[in-house]
């Protein structure tokens, strides 16, 4: 019985560790996707200045960092981390929703408040998402001594640490990888289908990592 248990908890943590490691890639996908055309289209079509380009580029960071502070207590007193983490995918997917009905909802006059808004909006979002990533990951894989076969020939407390540490470089490389190849996209993405298409692409993303956990 008890190692019907055990197995059940390695499977779930191991179920739980390719999931963190799909949605990061995603998540930071979406993130990237904007960087080819973004700055182009606010130029050419909505007539932007390169001073106001650059404060949309940065209101993204900018929201991110303002708001890591408050996403990092909720998440380390939210009971229910795993729907936190959810939550944090749908917001990032709903900024993308609205960005993709920008162009069509909006005169060129509105559009900087506006991307502006949603940009710094969005990279609130992005904190929730990695305050919620980090302490999943800090709570689940805790305590769980020689995980992944890595840590074989140290002491236990260290073994612990080794595999915290291995999840969240694993999670990074997916981070990476991900962030590289949303360039790629969004700029593929944004000549087949016009300004709508990457981010309404960036918007199933996010629902779609949370529906296959």
């Amino acid at each position: 019985m008890v190692l019907g248990e055990e197995k059940a908890k390695e499977e779930s943590r191991g179920a739980l560790f390719f999931y963190l490691l799909f949605a990061s890639g995603l998540v930071f996908w979406t993130r990237a996707m904007p960087t080819p055309f973004l700055p182009l289209v606010m130029a050419q079509e909505f007539g932007q200045s390169s001073t106001q380009i650059g404060m949309v580029m940065s209101s993204t960071p900018l929201g991110a960092c303002m708001a890591t502070p408050i996403a990092a207590s909720l998440a380390r007193n939210s009971r229910r981390i795993v729907y936190f983490h959810s939550v944090s995918l749908l917001f990032i997917a709903f900024t993308s929703l609205l960005m993709a009905c920008l162009q069509r909802f909006l005169s060129t006059g509105d559009v900087f408040l506006a991307v502006t808004s949603i940009c710094f909006t969005q990279g609130m979002a992005y904190a929730l998402y990695m305050a919620a990533n980090t302490t999943l990951i800090s709570r689940r894989f805790t305590g769980v001594p020689e995980y992944f076969h890595i840590t074989s020939d140290i002491t236990s407390d260290h073994s612990e640490i080794a595999t915290v540490a291995y999840v969240v470089g694993m999670a990074e490389v997916a981070v990476g990888f991900g962030a590289q190849l949303g360039r790629l996209a969004g700029g593929a993405l944004y000549d087949l289908g016009g300004f709508g298409c990457p981010f309404l692409s960036a918007a199933v993303c996010p629902v779609g990592s949370w529906e296959s956990w």
